[in-house]
């Protein structure tokens, strides 16, 4: 997708379902392909999930060479022709010697090759530890490959149906793809913990197998970005009897924080007082910085900006932007997300006599909101004068502090990037 000299790069299910696999503690990603699909994955897991031993890997172990991230089963052109189930079969049994559960995931040329991956895994007696994860993967956008592995994976453990254990909570569409997933998961569980709700398990993040199976007992289920749980949610639904909150945003900006908040108090019942306050607080703190510098602040005043982003995030930070800052977006795209989102939406900008801003082209501006790799290389292009990070590609380095962009604190992160070039 062209942005003027700048293209855009959207990632597609399979790194949404890779990363997924990836965000499940003790479960070893076994890539069934050519070892060049491998490198760019195996490098992003392990930045954006760290693990210990990260550089102890054996070099010469087969099918990890050095890296103790997403074992590989190298596929040449030859195992094209004939086929790649003996490739599979020595890696499940190199891999199993671990110990840790496995997922199977193919990469999009070998899927057509049709090796017996169920007949592999049975061979070797892995039936309860390896799941195979078939999907075309490479038409589906990155949201619906995270949210179809985080439920078969689900369904592979079958928890059992148990009794709801009161003020519990699971947590649904936080991958680790979103910027900083541990700050977010920090955040919103601080929230949550305002209400008087304890999460039990963030499916896709940072959750154990033992999370897992305790997720049965949750007795809610919430949303976080909500077009990555869409099947995920309908299976605790249907399954557990878990209901989910009916957000179609996520919590970004101090507007849609309350909201969410309002919407999470309705179903589960509590008293949201406590979060709500802690919002107040944090917002008359981020008015009273920009009072203090009452010139700078002005300066975001009519500033044209781009933002390119799920619905679940650019619909609440167009409206925040727009009402907290007068600042005036010229392109809203949204990739992926929601229809319900993507309605609103289009009904915020038509309420604002902006509906020619919706997948408009881009054009120079003040701000680019986009994936890290994105804004920044808009702005080292000439079109923009800053760029704001809202998740994966992310921008490179290290990042030691809390960087999300969800809850209060995101905001004020959202504040500061937009304030701070």
């Amino acid at each position: 997708m062209e942005a003027g000299p700048v293209t855009s790069v959207r990632p597609d299910g399979l790194v949404g379902a890779l990363m997924a696999a990836e965000g499940f503690e003790g479960v070893e990603t076994v890539l069934h392909g050519p070892g060049g699909c491998r490198f760019r994955y195996m490098r992003l897991a392990q930045e954006l999930y760290p693990r210990d031993g990260a550089l102890s890997c054996p070099r010469d172990r087969a099918f990890y060479f050095g890296s103790p991230r997403i074992p590989c089963t190298f596929l040449d052109e030859d195992d094209y022709i004939y086929g790649g189930s003996y490739n599979l079969a020595e890696a499940l049994e190199e891999v199993a010697k671990g110990g840790s559960r496995m997922i199977v995931i193919e990469s999009p040329a070998t899927a057509l090759i049709g090796d017996d991956i169920q007949g592999c895994i049975s061979g070797h007696g892995l039936e309860g530890r390896a799941m195979p994860f078939r999907k075309h993967l490479v038409s589906m956008p990155m949201n619906e490959g995270f949210d179809e592995l985080c439920r078969e994976y689900v369904e592979f453990l079958s928890p059992r149906k148990e009794e709801k254990i009161p003020g519990t909570v699971n947590l649904l569409g936080l991958p680790i793809l979103c910027r900083d997933w541990k700050g977010s998961l920090e955040e919103v569980s601080r929230i949550l913990g305002m209400m008087g709700l304890r999460v039990t398990s963030s499916i896709g993040s940072g959750c154990s197998y033992e999370d897992v199976m305790r997720s049965s007992t949750a007795e809610f289920d919430i949303s976080v970005f909500p077009e990555f749980c869409v099947s995920t949610a309908e299976l605790y639904r249907d399954r557990f009897g878990i209901e989910c909150n009916s957000c179609c945003f996520a919590p970004v900006g101090f507007d849609a924080t309350k909201e969410w908040i309002g919407a999470v108090a309705d179903l589960t019942g509590k008293d949201p007082s406590d979060a709500l306050e802690y919002v107040r607080r944090t917002d008359m703190e981020a008015r009273r910085i920009l009072r203090s510098d009452p010139i700078k602040a002005s300066k975001t005043r009519g500033m044209h900006y781009c933002i390119d982003a799920g619905s679940s995030v650019a619909y609440p930070l167009v409206g925040w932007l727009f009402k907290y800052l007068s600042m005036i977006p010229d392109s809203v795209r949204m990739p992926y997300g929601t229809d319900e989102a993507r309605r609103k939406t289009e009904g915020m900008l038509e309420s604002l006599h902006l509906s020619s801003a919706l997948d408009a082209p881009l054009e120079n501006g003040g701000l680019m909101a986009s994936s890290g790799d994105y804004a920044n290389m808009c702005r080292l292009s000439g079109m923009f004068v800053r760029s704001l990070d809202l998740g994966f590609p992310q921008s490179r380095g290290f990042h030691f502090n809390n960087g999300t962009i969800l809850g209060p604190r995101g905001a004020m992160n959202i504040l500061s990037s937009i304030y701070n070039v």
